[in-house]
């Protein structure tokens, strides 16, 4: 049955209004009616009248008499929602998502007790040599993903707890600490790092960092690759792993909490 006039003007109403919030949210700060309206494409006649109805409801709040917020209301839903949401869950189907997507290892990984842990794993269904043991720690100068999970501590508490074994990587060769902070400051203004070797001959590693709503980096979406198979293919790894951690990053961007308590729940998914 084609959908009446009055079915159309409903559900376009519907669209602006979430438009509204949606626009709000992503700005960030208050906005008048004019900038709304030309945020969202919307009549300014439709728009006043849409406003008024949700800042009656406790959806917008009016700042300084010409501008508006995001209002308790929608705190109100935000605190509902979070009792629903499973991060966990979320975090385990992106790295089986990403697994699958790249056709190779994937990893979710967390900075723990100054070594690398990996929280969670998935392998691609192809047959596979590569196997990651969820709960294995790792040195961090051999990882990719350390790059990102160090960026946010000091040089000096970098050396004072990375236990100098650590610096030797898999081919017997020794990095000094020097060379590895200084990658970890070339990586700072990156979203991908990609390591060739270092932890296994055979393999390169590929990582995104996750971020919290700070633009803390709490963990990373990583691959692991065949070096056969990562020739010419960086762009095609670096694109998935980066669209990945973007995607969780958003997520646990939701929690209200301070990093330490985000780094428990991730802790806690590796069990759940």
């Amino acid at each position: 049955m084609a959908e009446s006039k009055a079915e159309a003007s409903r559900g376009r109403g519907t669209d602006r209004v979430l438009d509204i919030l949606d626009f709000l949210a992503a700005r960030g700060t208050p906005c008048t009616v004019p900038e709304i309206c030309v945020g969202i494409s919307s009549p300014r006649s439709t728009t006043y009248l849409l406003i008024e109805r949700l800042e009656a409801r406790g959806y917008l709040e009016k700042v300084d008499n010409s501008a508006y917020q995001l209002g308790r209301s929608v705190a109100v839903l935000g605190k509902v929602a979070m009792k629903h949401l499973d991060f966990a869950r979320f975090i385990r189907a992106a790295v089986q998502q990403l697994a699958a997507d790249a056709d190779q290892l994937a990893e979710f990984v967390a900075l723990d007790s100054w070594k690398q842990l990996v929280l969670m794993a998935a392998v691609a269904r192809r047959p596979s040599y590569l196997l990651s043991a969820e709960g294995s720690r790792h040195p961090l100068p051999r990882t990719a993903s350390s790059r990102f999970l160090l960026r946010d501590f000091g040089r000096q508490e970098i050396l004072d707890n990375i236990d100098e074994r650590d610096y030797v990587l898999r081919d017997g060769s020794v990095m000094t600490p020097d060379a590895f902070i200084a990658s970890i400051e070339s990586a700072r203004d990156s979203d991908v790092f990609a390591l060739h070797g270092q932890v296994d001959p055979h393999l390169a590693c590929i990582a995104s960092p996750v971020l919290n709503a700070e633009g803390r980096c709490l963990a990373t979406m990583s691959l692991v690759v065949p070096l056969v198979d990562f020739e010419g293919r960086f762009d095609f790894y670096a694109d998935h792993t980066r669209r990945m951690a973007k995607a969780v990053s958003e997520q646990l961007s939701l929690i209200p909490a301070g990093r330490e308590d985000i780094l428990g729940l991730l802790l806690k998914a590796r069990t759940d």
